[in-house]
């Protein structure tokens, strides 16, 4: 067994599509996700209060939201709304889009996929999350040695 010391957060996970490209993902507990989120969530309450939510605006806010939680990817094109949109209803690709986001939404829902054992470097000073927790116990056992 480890220690729960030996374990760090990230800020994203990685997801592969196909053939060696991927997309990194952010947590649906992320305070960018949740910031991007909201306004489409209170757009879909309006629409549907208002009789106006029909399939294109579901399709246009579910869209939104998996790429809200996007937070890059390893194609050479820039990541934006229309491109991301683009890649999912290619007629190319039609055959794996709903794949794609579910795994975007099954990666970003799992908690264990934005924690990872820390190198050693890392066990040391600051860490990757700018965590002093090391340092601070090393000025600690310092301190107590000379008492």
């Amino acid at each position: 067994m480890a220690s729960f010391k030996d374990y760090q957060a990230t800020k994203t996970a990685t997801v592969e599509i196909f053939h060696g490209e991927h997309l990194t993902v952010r947590q649906l507990s992320s305070a960018e996700f949740l910031a991007a989120a909201l306004p489409l969530h209170r757009e879909r309450i309006e629409l549907e209060q208002a009789g106006k939510f029909d399939e294109a605006a579901e399709t246009r806010i579910n869209l939104s939201t998996a790429f809200a939680l996007v937070d890059s990817w390893s194609f050479d094109d820039d990541l934006t709304l229309d491109n991301f949109i683009e890649l999912l209803q290619c007629d190319d690709l039609k055959g794996v889009a709903a794949q794609v986001v579910q795994n975007i939404d099954r990666t970003a829902s799992d908690p264990d996929n934005f924690v990872k054992k820390k190198s050693p470097s890392s066990s040391t000073g600051l860490s990757e999350s700018g965590s002093l927790t090391a340092a601070q116990e090393k000025k600690t056992s310092k301190r107590a040695a000379k008492a």
